[in-house]
């Protein structure tokens, strides 16, 4: 049941990383000039990893432990 938990954390957590990106960081780079865009890009690019990857590598693992381990009653 704790995994169980875990995964819906993990996935609740994830669509909320990404309504962020949507909402917030995409918006933000119309604001950046021409000459500082590619800087803005790159930087934008190596912050959000850390804090996606970590999550997206949990529910991959936690859903194939699912599959792999199903309760009784799926």
């Amino acid at each position: 049941m704790a995994l169980l938990l875990l995964q819906v954390a993990v996935t609740c957590y994830l669509p909320g990383l990404i309504w962020t990106i949507q909402l917030v960081h995409y918006p933000l780079m119309a604001q950046v000039g021409t000459d500082q865009f590619g800087r803005y890009e790159r930087l934008h690019a190596a912050a959000i990893p850390p804090g996606g990857g970590p999550a997206m590598l949990a529910e991959a693992g936690l859903a194939a432990w699912r599959l792999l381990q199903r309760p009784p009653m799926v």
